[in-house]
């Protein structure tokens, strides 16, 4: 047992995952549908995972980041962090208009007569810039709001830079006890995010599996819906 788990943790992710989704298509098409019922749990648990892993990843890899450069260099790693955060949002955005363009989601639809249904408001650039700044430190992490994460992580990381940089031998030495604690919490957190990576191709082996049984007309099968 020990060699196969060997071989399994030895073998490229890349090629796990390849292999998983292989293997997730023919189990959704062939599979019975007590099958593919049993292994969905398995799906809901790696998004479960990586939700989990989503606020210790950002908030300690970002306030143990800034501390590893000089004061001087927090400005031009914020703004190469905005950049991309600019760049990646409208990547994006025109990923988005573009498979809406060529696909048409939800053309042919029909609403009931008592269905009813309502636009949200676009939200102005003054109010999008506010909502950065969480009001609620608490309700950031737990409603997942990763702007306000980021933001608090750069806040309390420069801080902490300060603090340790700062002329004070006290509050130097709390700094630089303070940040190690943080470097082991950073260090923590990485291995638990390299033993979730082993369960991710059984994950996705589990999605793809429960995603291709749920279409209609692949081998004449009726889709089979979710419980």
């Amino acid at each position: 047992m020990h060699w196969i788990w060997k071989k399994y943790a030895d073998t490229s992710l890349i090629l796990r995952v390849t292999i998983a989704l292989v293997a997730g298509v023919a189990v959704g098409l062939l599979g019975s549908e007590d099958v593919v019922g049993w292994l969905s749990p398995l799906g809901d648990l790696l998004l479960r995972l990586l939700t989990f892993l989503i606020v210790p990843i950002v908030l300690f890899t970002l306030m143990v980041g800034v501390n590893q450069s000089r004061e001087g260099s927090v400005g031009r790693v914020g703004r190469k962090v905005f950049v991309y955060y600019l760049a990646s949002s409208a990547l994006a955005i025109v990923v988005g208009l573009a498979v809406a363009t060529l696909f048409n989601p939800g053309s042919g639809m029909t609403l009931d007569d008592s269905a009813s249904f309502s636009v949200p408001e676009n939200p102005g650039l003054t109010d999008v810039l506010l909502n950065i700044v969480p009001g609620n430190i608490l309700q950031a992490f737990t409603e997942l709001n990763m702007l306000g994460i980021i933001f608090t992580a750069l806040v309390f990381g420069i801080a902490l830079l300060k603090l340790r940089e700062s002329g004070s031998e006290r509050q130097s030495r709390l700094g630089e006890r303070l940040y190690e604690v943080l470097e082991a919490l950073n260090e923590v957190t990485l291995k638990v995010m390299a033993g979730v990576l082993h369960y991710v191709p059984i994950g996705v082996f589990a999605i793809v599996a429960d995603t291709v049984s749920r279409q209609p007309g692949l081998f004449m099968r009726p889709a089979r819906k979710r419980r």
